[in-house]
């Protein structure tokens, strides 16, 4: 059972593009928005888009030790605390 007070939290990372992405001339079609935890997706070819909230969003500029802080060293504590 579940402690009172804990919930699941889901996040996101968004890699940038490969090379070879960008030797296909791949469209860029996510756009994050940090601060606000949304990420907006479009379809291709066009300008129809979706958004999709999330407790945290980070973008390709994320350094991996911050991302890993923010996000998996609590989890592992947690986990070794029981």
């Amino acid at each position: 059972a579940a402690k009172s007070g804990e919930c699941v939290k889901v996040v996101i990372r968004c890699r940038p593009m490969s090379s070879q992405e960008e030797n296909d001339n791949r469209e860029k079609i996510v756009e994050l928005d940090v601060k606000e935890g949304v990420a907006r997706v479009r379809r291709p070819g066009t300008s129809d888009s979706k958004d999709f909230t999330f407790d945290a969003v980070y973008d390709a500029n994320t350094v991996q030790s911050n991302f890993y802080d923010q996000t998996g060293y609590p989890v592992v504590e947690s986990v070794l605390d029981g």
